[in-house]
């Protein structure tokens, strides 16, 4: 995956915690440190979305995803012993 170059703009007090860090870690860069946050706030977003989905399911909904979890699982163990 490529990198693209872009600016941002941060309170100070943000942009002197990166840096703190960078400067007590090895190999880390702003740049790693930023996108190493993005990845975490992805991440987030993406549980937040699983969860609010698995919330909505109605009843027979939760069993039948039971159901197939049940048979995954089984499956799984025939393969994998």
């Amino acid at each position: 995956m490529g990198s693209v170059k872009v600016t941002l703009t941060l309170a100070e007090e943000l942009l002197t915690a990166i840096d703190q860090h960078v400067a007590s870690h090895p190999g880390a860069t702003r740049s790693g440190l930023c996108a190493e946050a993005v990845r975490g706030w992805l991440q987030a977003q993406q549980d937040a979305e699983i969860e609010r989905y698995y919330q909505t399911l109605s009843e027979e909904e939760r069993k039948e995803d039971a159901a197939w979890a049940s048979f995954a699982v089984h499956r799984a163990s025939a393969l994998w012993p």
